[in-house]
């Protein structure tokens, strides 16, 4: 879907109309140029990965003899590794932990906040789960196929902490 939407919304409107062997690395970064221009570096070089890949497709079923997309990515700036600061000393993991027992936000945030570190998913699919994907007398969560990022069912084992919070959390919804 995402694919989709960059060749819906980015490149068919630039260069969607041109026969495939009359594009040109120009037309490419075209496209590529204003994301890169608004600090999505990481969308310019996703569009010029896609454009090259149609390109190679064209390429191997003879509609063109070169593909003019091969290399354009390094011609944009390159993609910054981003590391994401990781709790790991095992007294600040211990302050962290109590720190999250003294929240005093909404319930829904702490709850979620004491759960997620059993669970090692994505806050997102905690944050979309479901009663009925929690299995309580298993103490299984069985996550659907179309909430994963690699669209494939995902079962969690629920420690007997996860699930005594989840039951608290289920008489307060």
């Amino acid at each position: 879907k995402k694919l989709q939407r960059y060749l819906d919304n980015s490149i068919f409107p630039v260069f969607g109309g041109k026969p495939v062997s009359t594009v040109e690395p120009s037309d490419i970064l075209a496209v590529a140029r204003p994301k890169e221009a608004k600090g999505r570096i990481e969308t310019a070089h996703k569009i010029c990965q896609l454009c090259g890949q149609v390109l190679e497709f064209a390429k191997i079923t003879g509609r063109i003899k070169y593909n003019v997309g091969t290399g354009l990515s390094r011609a944009l700036q390159p993609i910054r590794a981003q590391s994401y600061p990781a709790v790991t000393e095992p007294k600040a993991i211990g302050v962290l932990l109590r720190d999250i027992d003294a929240h005093e936000g909404y319930f829904s945030i702490k709850y979620f906040l004491k759960i997620l570190p059993f669970v090692f998913t994505r806050p997102s699919e905690l944050r979309l789960a479901q009663w009925d994907e929690i299995n309580f007398d298993a103490a299984m969560w069985r996550i659907p196929a179309k909430r994963m990022k690699m669209r494939r069912e995902h079962t969690v084992p629920l420690a007997r902490q996860v699930v005594a919070l989840l039951a608290e959390l289920k008489t307060l919804c």
